[in-house]
């Protein structure tokens, strides 16, 4: 794991869904985001893996998180029983959600 892999888990552990939204988009977070938030409790994922499921799909798509997507993601997760940052990190990048990263 590299250094930058391992300050982003580190943030994801301490800072809020909405606060990570916030920051991950400029300052901007519509209601839409918000009630996906909310949403996403229903799937019983630890804050910390919430928060992994967002950076990735927010790194990945350059506008707006399709939230189908992390619905279906968060479910799989919740299968796959992921309780920690560093287990749903594991799985984000092995499904390749950070390839498109440098």
């Amino acid at each position: 794991m590299t250094e930058n892999e391992r300050k982003v888990i580190e943030y994801v552990k301490e800072v809020s869904a909405s606060q990570l939204l916030q920051d991950l988009s400029g300052g901007k977070v519509v209601g839409t985001d918000l009630r996906a938030i909310g949403k996403l409790r229903l799937y019983r994922l630890p804050d910390e893996v919430k928060n992994v499921l967002l950076y990735c799909v927010k790194c990945k798509m350059s506008k707006q998180i399709d939230y189908k997507d992390v619905y279906k993601i968060a479910a799989r997760w919740n299968r796959l029983r992921v309780q920690t940052a560093e287990e749903a990190f594991k799985l984000a990048k092995q499904e390749g959600c950070f390839q498109e990263q440098k």
